[in-house]
């Protein structure tokens, strides 16, 4: 029989005695999703690419080690806020928190407004110069 206290694990032997072990599973980071925590709630499965926007150390086996402009092609969303992915630079599949990461649609997005508003000074910009340039001042009003 099992008793749990702190981080140890109390066994009770036969002769009525008992020894103590360390909690293997108070050990393990507990909001990634490692081996030991494979719960299906909460899982959404999807297919996009992401982009780093803040390096991430691993902190298991089970994570991904990002750089800043890694592309992660993520398969899998929990509510918890950690994704399944396979990191382009390595090949590599593993796990790792999603608010290091920019969902590659939305920046594309933002380029593309940012592009836009750009074209548009540009134009009205034109468009201000060709009423300059077809109205020159010459210094005398006609009446």
């Amino acid at each position: 029989m099992f008793y749990t206290s702190g981080n140890y694990r109390t066994a009770e032997n036969p002769a009525g005695s008992s020894t103590s072990s360390p909690d293997i599973h108070h050990h393990r980071k507990s909001n990634s999703l490692d081996a030991g925590n494979r719960a299906k709630t909460g899982v959404q499965t999807v297919h996009e690419l992401f982009r780093c926007e803040i390096p991430y150390p691993p902190n298991s086996e089970y994570e991904l080690e990002l750089q800043k402009d890694d592309l992660i092609y993520v398969h899998k969303k929990r509510e918890d806020g950690w994704y399944k992915g396979t990191l382009q630079r390595t090949g590599r599949t593993g796990l790792f928190p999603a608010s290091f990461l920019m969902l590659l649609r939305l920046l594309l997005l933002v380029v593309t407004e940012l592009l836009e508003g750009f074209k548009r000074l540009v134009s009205t910009q034109e468009d201000l110069n060709l009423v300059e340039k077809e109205q020159p001042h010459t210094g005398t009003i006609d009446f």
